[in-house]
């Protein structure tokens, strides 16, 4: 599935994210659900011996980490639609869970290039050109109301979960660099 076609159907699929929690705080596509297949550490673990002693000793130690009982718990509560699965390239971990999930009939499917494909086309958007108008104005004058009544609008300070420097940032944490580039990319959609 090409990065394009997932945006224009990104609210009729489930996404999961299947890479470890750094990595999805880092930067994910929006609306993805995070339920990793290993933790930070057990990923650190596990390329260092795909490094030091080849892969098969690395599936190996991968599966002896992976809960499957529980992995799938967490996969149940969080579908409700057909399910697209990524890691970083779409590689071993998405189509390892993708293959488990059609063996249990899911609805699913893999983003075959992963979040390495998608920053692809955040970057894309980027290079584009756009119209822009910018609305300024002083703090307290009404701007954000103005934008939520314009279409194809965007609000920056909605997007970095911040009030502006008058009244600081909001009660959600701020995204990263990344994440903020994924979810402007997406505005710009």
């Amino acid at each position: 599935m090409l990065p394009a076609l997932l945006i224009k159907k990104i609210q009729t699929f489930t996404i999961i994210d299947v890479r470890s929690p750094s990595e999805y705080l880092k930067g994910h596509i929006p609306t993805a659900q995070n339920v990793p297949l290993f933790s930070d550490q057990e990923r650190k673990i596990i390329g260092t011996i795909y490094k030091e002693q080849g892969k098969s000793c690395a599936i190996e130690k991968g599966l002896s980490f992976v809960n499957l009982p529980d992995l799938l718990q967490r996969i149940k509560e969080t579908v409700t639609k057909p399910i697209i699965l990524y890691c970083a390239r779409g590689g071993m971990r998405s189509s390892s869970v993708e293959w488990l999930l059609k063996l249990l009939d899911y609805d699913v499917q893999t983003l075959r290039g992963g979040y390495k494909i998608f920053r692809q086309w955040v970057r894309e958007q980027f290079q584009k050109e756009h119209k822009i108008k910018i609305i300024g104005g002083y703090t307290g004058t009404g701007k954000t109301e103005v934008i939520k009544q314009l279409k194809n609008a965007i609000d920056l300070e909605a997007l970095a979960n911040h009030k502006g420097s008058v009244f600081g940032g909001f009660e959600k944490t701020q995204p990263s660099q990344e994440h903020f580039e994924n979810l402007m990319a997406l505005s710009l959609f």
